[in-house]
């Protein structure tokens, strides 16, 4: 398997903030293992940072974006006012942020009675 791409990854964040509602950098590079698979090559480490190479380019995301609030077709925004930058979930039709606490998964599931 090749090392995932910038792209690969920013579709790879959405389900993490579909549990989480809202993520810094250094909290996207310490799950996204969670929902992504690391290749043999994501997993070299850098040869300019003190990182492997899939979390290096997490950190490209936000470093390569020169806008400082950004909304992306995957459907989260990342907003580099904060250190270190926040990615948040968006409401796919009015592209509001989502608050993270109604963005967290309701466990508990209600029965619905069907008669």
């Amino acid at each position: 398997m090749a090392a995932h791409t910038e792209a690969e990854i920013r579709r790879a964040i959405k389900p993490l903030l579909t549990v989480y509602g809202e993520l810094n950098t250094s909290e996207v590079k310490k799950l996204l293992h969670t929902v992504l698979e690391f290749s043999e090559e994501d997993n070299l480490p850098s040869t300019t940072r003190n990182e492997i190479l899939i979390i290096q380019r997490i950190g490209n995301i936000v470093a390569h974006q020169g806008e400082t609030i950004k909304i992306y077709d995957e459907g989260f925004m990342l907003d580099k006012n904060s250190r270190p930058a926040k990615f948040s979930l968006l409401n796919p039709i009015s592209q509001a942020v989502i608050q993270p606490e109604e963005a967290i998964i309701n466990k508990k599931k209600t029965k619905i009675n069907i008669t």
